[in-house]
C-alpha cells in the first residue's frame, strides 16, 4: 500500500500550486494521503528567514482555505477522512486506514523497540537512547539496577490519571468519525466524560466545533468539519 504526505500552508504557497500537488497525488493512485499544515518551529532556518523577513509569514487565512478546499476535493476522489490529517481510499474489502496511527490516536498501548523508539504501556512512556551504539550496549548491559524495564531506556515518565485522561481526549477527537466513545470513556477511566467536562463540550458545541453522534452503534463525541479546521483550538479546552 502506498501513502503520500504533503504539506500545506508553506510561504509563498498558492491555493493553485496545492490544488496541482493534490491532483498530482491522486494521479497515481495511492491508498492513503496524509495532508499536513505547516508547523512552523522556532529553531528551523525557515522560522529565521521569515523573522529575517527573507521569506514571507504564514497566510492563516490561506492556509485555512487551502484545507476546507481539500475536505471537499479528497472525498470526490474516492478518499475518506478518518483523522484530522489523514485520508484513505474507500474499498469495501480492504481497510486502509493507517492501523498504527489510529492506535496512537486512540492512546492505547504500543511497544516500540530499536534505537530512539518510544513505548507507552499502561501508564509508563518511555523512550531509548538514540545512537545504534548506545542503545546495543545498554541491552547487552545486565549488571546495572534499574528501577524499569532496561539498561537502553534514556527517560521513563508514569502518568498521572489525569494526564492519561487529557491525552486521550486530545488524541480521540482527531479521529473524525470515531471520535472520543463515550462508553469506553467510562469503562476506562470509570467516569462520565460529561462530568469531567461539562463546561468545555457545552461551550464547544454551542459554537459547532464539537457534535455528538453515533459511531458504528455507539455515542461519541468527536469534531464537526468547522472544528476539524480549528481543532489545535478545541484540544487546548481539555488540556
Amino acid at each position: 500500500n502506498i501513502n503520500l504526505d504533503l504539506i500545506f500552508g508553506i510561504p509563498t504557497q498558492t491555493l493553485e500550486s496545492f490544488k496541482i500537488s493534490i491532483q498530482e497525488a491522486i494521479s497515481l493512485e495511492p491508498q492513503h494521503l496524509s495532508i499536513y499544515g505547516l508547523a512552523l518551529e522556532e529553531s528551523t532556518q525557515l522560522a529565521k528567514n521569515i523573522q529575517m523577513g527573507l521569506v514571507p509569514e504564514i497566510d492563516d487565512d490561506l492556509a485555512a482555505e487551502m484545507y476546507e478546499w481539500v475536505m471537499k476535493a479528497l472525498p470526490a476522489a474516492g478518499f475518506e477522512q478518518y483523522e484530522i490529517s489523514n485520508w484513505a481510499i474507500v474499498d469495501n474489502s480492504v481497510d486502509y486506514r493507517c492501523v498504527l496511527n489510529i492506535q496512537y490516536w486512540r492512546n492505547e498501548d504500543y511497544l516500540g523497540i530499536g534505537a530512539g523508539a518510544h513505548s507507552y504501556v499502561g501508564n509508563r512512556r518511555w523512550r531509548n537512547v538514540n545512537l545504534i551504539p548506545n542503545y546495543l550496549s545498554g541491552m547487552n548491559n545486565h549488571n546495572k539496577s534499574i528501577e524499569f524495564g532496561h539498561n537502553a531506556i534514556l527517560e521513563c515518565n508514569q502518568l498521572e490519571k489525569i494526564d492519561i485522561i487529557k491525552e486521550t481526549m486530545m488524541m480521540g477527537l482527531r479521529l473524525t468519525d470515531e471520535g472520543v466513545n463515550l462508553k469506553q470513556f467510562r469503562d476506562r477511566f470509570s467516569v462520565e466524560i460529561e462530568a469531567l467536562y461539562t463546561a468545555q463540550i457545552n461551550k464547544l458545541c454551542s459554537f459547532r466545533l464539537l457534535e455528538y453522534a453515533v459511531y458504528q452503534g455507539s455515542k461519541v463525541l468527536r469534531l464537526t468539519k468547522k472544528g476539524r479546521a480549528l481543532g489545535n483550538q478545541v484540544f487546548l479546552e481539555f488540556v
